[in-house]
């Protein structure tokens, strides 16, 4: 894939092993809305990113999904399949051959400016030949130790994580962040970092309208605007072999969805606890669906183990891994939105805005990232305890009881809050990986830094 010399060019690296997912990652997701935002506000660069022979395709099929174009915003690039990858894991002690062939590729082939790096323990980022900065999201490992994939992380994973994150943020030139408490509580309290060398970029309001043409004006449902979005829902069920879904009436039935992975800090069990109190004891007509995959059998999490002992299977229902269209079509037709997370590196959880932009009220829990999102705002009515299943119950139940008016609530929250578009963020983070070349906004808005 080849495009014209663009006046900036930002490479994206990536050294996911073997078992990592592209869709709906929280990561990839960010990577999108800045492509997309910075193709929408006409910023002269271009994101070239790198990824594993693994990675490629659904890398592609997702990025061609984007409101941007292939070879003018964003080119992909993958060097032949590794003849023995390392599986998914944790090493602090060096980078496994098929990493450094893969920055070697880069170094090689792969013509930049600077890099994005966008996990903060991915050392072959240290192999490359540009400068880079690297987002530090969090700190989640340290603050929340358990419930994490084997796969992903030993028992001495957790050193080993602190240990590659500061290789890599040792050699980087700008370390960008999504909130001040994660400033605070990782980036100095944890790794020592000076304040000059991070940058806080708050996300903007993620907005999946685009990804459904047939929403009305408003982005109300419609009876019409269901039929639409059931239809995505189905096709894509039958594209990918479920059959307990593919003449499921999502237009006719009232469900909650969550979208996140299954991880402890995502507290999903709590909003499969309040689900079941609504439907014993409230006997709600209702529904849990989630792009969250449940893991049957294993004993690392506790959600497959809740919604088999609780008799759920066909309350609590799995989409994983959707395309982004069918993602918003989830969103629309659903009758509430939550994000129980006790913890986020962002302030406003993606969930939040996404489902408010296609017309679905959302509730999310407390935790210092909501508190830093909402400051002194009246959240009354959107904001729970994700300690407490039975007041996340009673929330939903009350929304349930007049949806309209607190989507009107969100939507009136949202439209005041300060304006930041993607193309904003996209401008913060190539500035932090280009550095002196576009020194500011407005260099990479048009006035060249020499």
């Amino acid at each position: 894939m080849t495009t014209q010399s663009p006046l900036a060019a930002v490479g994206v690296w990536n050294e996911a092993p073997p078992g990592n997912r592209w869709a709906n990652e929280g990561m990839q997701r960010l990577l999108g809305f800045l492509i997309e935002g910075a193709a929408a506000a006409d910023l002269p660069v271009v994101w070239r990113l790198i990824v594993p022979s693994w990675l490629a395709a659904e890398a592609e099929a997702d990025l061609r999904s984007l409101k941007a174009q292939p070879g003018v915003h964003w080119t992909l690039h993958t060097p032949p399949p590794p003849a023995a990858p390392t599986p998914a894991g944790m090493d602090a002690s060096t980078e496994p051959e098929w990493v450094r062939d893969l920055a070697a590729f880069a170094n090689a082939e792969v013509p930049v400016d600077g890099w994005l790096v966008p996990f903060p323990y991915f050392t072959g980022a240290t192999l490359l030949a540009r400068r880079y900065a690297v987002i530090l999201p969090d700190a989640i490992p340290y603050s929340f130790p358990l419930s994490w994939h084997p796969d992903y992380w030993s028992a001495t994973g957790w050193p080993v994580w602190r240990e590659r994150t500061a290789r890599v943020i040792a050699r980087a030139d700008t370390i960008v962040i999504f909130s001040e408490h994660v400033r605070v509580e990782a980036a100095q309290r944890l790794f020592g970092l000076p304040i000059h060398r991070t940058m806080v970029a708050p996300h903007a309001q993620p907005d999946l309208r685009p990804h459904l043409p047939f929403l009305p004006a408003d982005g109300n449902r419609t009876t019409f605007s269901r039929n639409k979005a059931a239809t995505l829902l189905r096709n894509q069920a039958k594209a990918r072999g479920w059959r307990h879904l593919v003449d499921f009436p999502f237009e006719h039935v009232d469900y909650v969805v969550v979208s996140t992975q299954d991880r402890q800090t995502k507290n999903v069990v709590t909003v499969v606890d309040a689900v079941a109190q609504l439907l014993r004891r409230e006997a709600l007509d209702l529904k849990l669906l989630m792009t969250t995959p449940i893991h049957v059998g294993a004993t690392w999490t506790p959600l497959p183990g809740r919604i088999a002992s609780d008799g759920l299977d066909l309350d609590v229902l799995s989409l994983p891994d959707l395309p982004r269209d069918v993602h918003a079509a989830l969103y629309h037709g659903a009758s509430l939105a939550i994000h129980a997370s006790f913890y986020e590196g962002g302030q406003a959880p993606f969930p939040f805005h996404e489902a408010v932009s296609v017309g679905t009220p959302c509730l999310i829990a407390d935790g210092p990232h909501t508190r830093e999102f909402l400051g002194t705002t009246d959240s009354q009515g959107f904001v729970f305890d994700p300690y407490d299943p039975l007041s996340l119950a009673m929330a939903i139940r009350a929304i349930l009881s007049d949806r309209a008016a607190a989507l009107s609530r969100q939507r009136a929250f949202i439209a005041g809050m300060p304006a930041r578009g993607w193309g904003d963020v996209a401008a913060d983070y190539a500035s932090a990986a280009l550095g002196s070349r576009l020194a500011t906004r407005a260099c990479i808005a048009g006035k060249f830094a020499a």
